[in-house]
Protein backbone atom coordinates (compact mmCIF):
# COMPACT_ATOMS: atom_id res chain seq x y z
CA UNK A 1 0.00 0.00 0.00
CA UNK A 2 1.30 3.64 -1.01
CA UNK A 3 2.87 5.77 1.87
CA UNK A 4 0.47 8.42 -0.38
CA UNK A 5 -3.18 6.74 0.26
CA UNK A 6 -2.84 5.97 3.66
CA UNK A 7 -1.75 9.89 4.47
CA UNK A 8 -4.97 10.82 2.66
CA UNK A 9 -7.12 8.80 4.77
CA UNK A 10 -5.33 9.89 7.90
CA UNK A 11 -6.15 12.87 6.46
CA UNK A 12 -9.70 12.34 5.92
CA UNK A 13 -10.17 10.76 9.47
CA UNK A 14 -8.53 14.41 10.99
CA UNK A 15 -11.18 15.96 9.01
CA UNK A 16 -14.07 13.63 10.47
CA UNK A 17 -12.74 14.16 14.15
CA UNK A 18 -12.00 17.82 13.40
CA UNK A 19 -15.45 18.59 12.87
CA UNK A 20 -16.61 17.01 15.45
CA UNK A 21 -14.00 18.31 17.87
CA UNK A 22 -14.54 22.44 16.91
CA UNK A 23 -18.21 22.26 16.79
CA UNK A 24 -18.17 21.22 20.38
CA UNK A 25 -16.06 23.72 21.11
CA UNK A 26 -17.57 26.69 18.80
CA UNK A 27 -20.37 25.90 21.17
CA UNK A 28 -18.58 26.70 24.04
CA UNK A 29 -16.09 29.72 23.07
CA UNK A 30 -18.37 31.06 20.30
CA UNK A 31 -17.89 30.67 16.34
CA UNK A 32 -15.37 33.41 15.95
CA UNK A 33 -12.76 32.47 19.00
CA UNK A 34 -12.59 29.06 17.47
CA UNK A 35 -12.51 30.09 13.57
CA UNK A 36 -9.28 32.05 14.93
CA UNK A 37 -7.78 29.18 16.98
CA UNK A 38 -8.49 26.87 14.21
CA UNK A 39 -6.72 29.06 12.04
CA UNK A 40 -3.53 29.68 13.76
CA UNK A 41 -3.47 25.77 14.67
CA UNK A 42 -3.69 24.81 10.74
CA UNK A 43 -1.20 27.45 10.07
CA UNK A 44 1.24 26.06 12.83
CA UNK A 45 0.21 22.21 12.03
CA UNK A 46 1.17 22.70 8.27
CA UNK A 47 4.38 24.92 9.00
CA UNK A 48 5.47 21.92 10.55
CA UNK A 49 4.93 19.98 7.44
CA UNK A 50 8.07 21.82 5.91
CA UNK A 51 10.89 20.33 8.17
CA UNK A 52 9.36 16.83 8.93
CA UNK A 53 11.48 13.77 7.17
CA UNK A 54 10.11 10.78 8.85
CA UNK A 55 6.79 9.44 6.91
CA UNK A 56 5.07 8.81 10.47
CA UNK A 57 5.63 11.87 11.92
CA UNK A 58 4.28 13.57 8.68
CA UNK A 59 1.06 11.04 8.87
CA UNK A 60 0.66 12.49 12.26
CA UNK A 61 0.90 16.21 11.41
CA UNK A 62 -1.82 15.52 8.33
CA UNK A 63 -4.09 14.19 10.95
CA UNK A 64 -4.27 17.42 12.65
CA UNK A 65 -3.97 19.43 9.17
CA UNK A 66 -7.02 17.73 8.48
CA UNK A 67 -8.43 18.23 12.00
CA UNK A 68 -7.55 22.06 12.06
CA UNK A 69 -8.46 22.81 8.51
CA UNK A 70 -12.15 21.81 9.18
CA UNK A 71 -12.42 24.49 12.24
Amino acid sequence: IPTDSISTCIFMTGLFFGALGFGMISDRIGRKNTILLAGFLHFGANLTLYWIDNVWAYTFIRLLCGAFGKG
